[in-house]
C-alpha cells in the first residue's frame, strides 16, 4: 500500500508538472517533443486516474464498514467508469499530440492538423523541448550533404547547386512530411541530352516537369516499332556516355524514358541504370546489349499498345451503352417532364460538372489524359482519366496497371473555389485497388472559372500560395 501511494504521489508530481510547464510553454513559443506529450498526457488522462482509483479502491475495502457484495458492486462500478474514462483520454491523446518527424538533425516539422494539416517547423532544444524556427536554404543543404555526400549551396528559391556539379539547379522541398528532391533526376537529364548532342544522335527529347514546375526525367522519342533496333543502339550509346562521365551512378540509380505517339495513343517506358533496385529486372550492364534493350523496349511497346486497344475498345463499349440510356431517359422525360421538376438541382451538379472540365481543359488534356464523366453510387462526381500499365519511372509496383481519376471533394473554406483531387489508385492484375496516390488537388474559382494547383500531393501537404489565398485554407 504504501509503495502504492508513493507511485501514486509521484505521478500526480509528474502529472502536475507537465500540464503547468506546457501552459507556461504555450506563451513563449516551446514546446515538448511529441514523445514527451505523448508520455505526458499518457501518465496525466490514463496512469494518474487509475492510480487514484486503485487507491481510493483498497482504502475502501480495507476503512468502510459496509457489505462485501456492496463493496464489489462500487468496484464494478468504478471500473466501467474508469473505461468509459479511458475512452475519452484516449480521444483526447490523439486529438492533442501532434506528429513530429525530424528532416535533419536540427530540424523537426510538426503537423498541427487533424483533418485540416497545418504544418510548423521546430529545432531541437536538448532531449524533451523544441523551439520554432523557418525551413531555411540551410536546412535544405544539410538534408542533400546527408543525403548526397557532397557540398551544396544556394542559389536562388529553395534552389541549390552542388559543389560537383554546380551547373545543376537542384530543388529540395517537403512533401508528406519529408525532404524530396530531384537532383538525380537533374544529373541524368544533363549527361543525356549531353550524351545526344556529342554523339550526333537526332532525336527528339524533352525533360518532364511535375505539376510545381521542378525538372524530372529526360523523355527520348522512339519513333514506332520499326524504330526499335535503331532506338536500342541510341539508348545504349547514350547510357555507356552517362556511366561513364560519373561516379555518381555507382551509388545512384538513374532512367532513360522513352515515349511514342502523342495524347491518348501515348506510349511510354524506361531504362534503368546505374545503381539498380529490387524491382529492375535486369542485368547491371544490360545496356552494353542491344538486343536486350530491344527486347524491353519492344515488350513494353507492345504491351501498352494492346492494353490502349482494350482501353478504346471499352471506352466505345461505355459511349454505345450510355448513348442507349440517354435515348430511353429522353423519352421517358418527354412525358413525365421530369427534367424540369429537377432543374434547381441539375444547376448545382452542372456547376461541379464545369469546373471538373475546367480541370481537365487547363490542366490534363495537355498531359494525354482522356476524360469521361462519371458518378459513384453515391452520386458524387468523378472524372475517368484512363489506365496504364506499370512501368513508369516513379511506379513501385511491378505488376497490374494505375487508373487515374479526378474526384470532387468539396467547397473550399471560403466558399470561393470548388476543389478536386487528382488519384492515382493502383489496381491489381485481378483489378483489385490496393493502393491509392493524390498526384495533386486543384481549387477552381466559381467567380472567374480559374484552375489553381495546390502542388500537394497528400492531405498534410502544405498547398501553394496561390491555392491557399484562393481557398481560405
Amino acid at each position: 500500500m504504501k509503495a502504492l501511494k508513493k507511485s501514486t504521489i509521484v505521478i500526480g508530481i509528474l502529472s502536475v508538472i507537465y500540464v503547468v510547464s506546457s501552459i507556461v510553454f504555450s506563451h513563449t513559443g516551446l514546446s515538448y517533443r511529441m514523445w514527451v506529450s505523448a508520455l505526458g498526457g499518457l501518465l496525466t488522462l490514463m496512469v494518474f486516474p487509475l492510480l487514484l482509483l486503485v487507491v481510493a479502491g483498497v482504502w475502501l475495502f480495507r476503512k468502510l464498514p459496509i457489505h462485501r457484495m456492496i463493496k464489489v458492486l462500487i468496484g464494478v462500478l468504478a471500473a466501467g467508469a474508469y473505461a468509459c474514462w479511458l475512452y475519452f483520454a484516449v480521444l483526447l491523446l490523439a486529438f492533442s499530440t501532434n506528429t513530429e518527424k525530424k528532416l535533419t538533425d536540427d530540424l523537426l516539422i510538426v503537423n498541427y492538423g487533424f483533418l485540416d494539416p497545418y504544418y510548423a517547423y521546430y529545432k531541437p532544444f536538448g532531449l524533451i523541448l523544441r523551439l520554432p524556427t523557418e525551413l531555411t536554404d540551410e536546412d535544405r543543404e544539410a538534408f542533400l550533404e546527408e543525403k548526397y555526400h557532397t557540398d551544396f549551396c544556394a542559389a536562388g528559391e529553395a534552389l541549390l547547386v552542388s559543389e560537383e556539379h554546380p551547373d545543376i539547379m537542384v530543388s529540395a522541398y517537403v512533401s508528406n512530411m519529408e525532404f524530396q528532391d530531384n537532383y538525380v533526376e537533374a544529373v541524368a537529364g544533363k549527361y543525356l541530352a549531353e550524351a545526344m548532342e556529342s554523339l550526333g544522335i537526332d532525336r527528339n527529347y524533352y525533360i518532364d516537369k511535375d505539376n510545381m514546375g521542378r525538372a524530372g526525367w529526360l523523355y527520348m522519342e522512339l519513333k514506332g516499332e520499326e524504330d526499335v533496333p535503331q532506338f536500342a543502339e541510341d539508348a545504349s550509346k547514350i547510357i555507356q556516355y552517362t556511366m561513364e562521365k560519373s561516379d555518381f551512378w555507382k551509388a545512384q540509380r538513374g532512367v532513360l524514358c522513352f515515349y511514342a505517339g502523342e495524347e491518348e495513343q501515348r506510349i511510354t517506358g524506361s531504362l534503368p541504370f546505374g545503381k539498380l533496385n529490387q524491382w529492375d529486372t535486369v542485368q547491371a550492364d544490360y545496356y552494353l546489349d542491344t538486343e536486350q534493350i530491344a527486347e524491353r523496349v519492344s515488350e513494353r511497346y507492345q504491351k501498352q499498345r494492346d492494353f490502349l486497344a482494350e482501353l478504346e475498345a471499352d471506352r466505345l463499349a461505355r459511349q454505345e451503352s450510355m448513348q442507349n440510356v440517354a435515348t430511353w431517359d429522353s423519352g421517358i422525360s418527354s412525358e413525365t417532364g421530369s427534367f424540369a421538376e429537377n432543374a434547381a438541382s441539375g444547376e448545382q451538379v452542372n456547376e461541379v460538372e464545369r469546373a471538373a472540365l475546367a480541370v481537365y481543359d487547363t490542366v490534363l488534356a495537355s498531359e494525354g489524359y482522356i476524360c469521361q464523366i462519371c458518378y459513384n453510387a453515391k452520386g458524387n462526381l468523378y472524372l475517368d482519366l484512363g489506365r496504364r500499365p506499370v512501368g513508369e519511372p516513379e511506379d513501385k509496383s511491378v505488376g497490374g496497371s494505375y487508373q487515374f481519376i479526378l474526384t470532387y471533394d468539396r467547397v473550399s473554406k471560403n466558399g470561393a473555389c470548388q476543389l478536386f483531387v487528382l488519384n492515382k489508385v493502383h489496381l491489381s492484375e485481378d483489378g483489385v485497388n490496393d493502393g491509392t496516390a493524390i498526384l495533386d488537388i486543384y481549387a477552381v474559382e466559381t467567380a472567374t472559372g480559374n484552375v489553381i494547383a495546390s502542388g500537394k500531393q497528400s492531405w498534410e501537404d502544405v498547398g501553394s500560395k496561390a491555392y491557399r489565398e484562393a481557398t481560405g485554407e
